[in-house]
């Protein structure tokens, strides 16, 4: 399996819309493992590889920040997680838009107060249990995101809160979803 297949698979799962309640993101997720469930063992491997690589790829901080607003101030490597998995079960154009420009991206998110990131937890957990049962070690050591956080307040803006800095670097979002 190569990345477009990987995209393939994601988005031949994606419901017409978007739309993220709960009810479409255990369907999607139903698609997804039915899907996975007729792959290989070895394509199977990779697809949770490019998975865990794509995730990797979009820990930045302006992510992180927009996790923390989702998660109404709620950070730890868990919740970054999740929310990522929510951007990539979504399909390859908005993972990319994510990546180019979260703020706008994500504002332009036709049901987004219904993105609810506890909805993709068990999309998380289940592609993390696929992999331990495959024998597979999934982790990536990289920085906290919680971490990373930590050390922007700790930087020149030390007296601000996390939750000042998110509320600077992404000021709309912050706007439409805090609460």
């Amino acid at each position: 399996m190569d990345e477009e297949k990987f995209w393939s698979l994601i988005e031949s799962c994606v419901n017409n819309g978007h739309n993220v309640s709960s009810s479409s993101v255990i369907e999607h997720y139903n698609k997804i493992s039915a899907a996975c469930g007729q792959l290989s063992q070895a394509d199977l491997k990779e697809f949770l590889s490019i998975f865990y690589r794509l995730r990797e790829h979009a820990r930045n901080s302006q992510l992180a920040q927009a996790a923390f607003i989702f998660s109404h101030g709620e950070m730890d490597d868990e919740t970054v997680d999740v929310f990522l998995t929510g951007l990539i079960m979504r399909g390859r154009e908005f993972y990319l838009g994510c990546l180019e420009n979260p703020e706008s991206t994500l504002l332009s998110m036709e049901c987004s107060q219904d993105f609810q990131m506890q909805m993709y937890s068990g999309v998380n957990i289940a592609f993390q249990q696929l992999a331990q049962d495959m024998g597979w070690n999934y982790g990536i050591a990289v920085a906290s995101v919680a971490e990373n956080l930590a050390l922007m307040k700790m930087g020149i803006r030390e007296q601000q809160s996390i939750e000042e800095i998110v509320r600077q670097e992404m000021p709309s979002l912050f706007m439409k979803y805090w609460q």
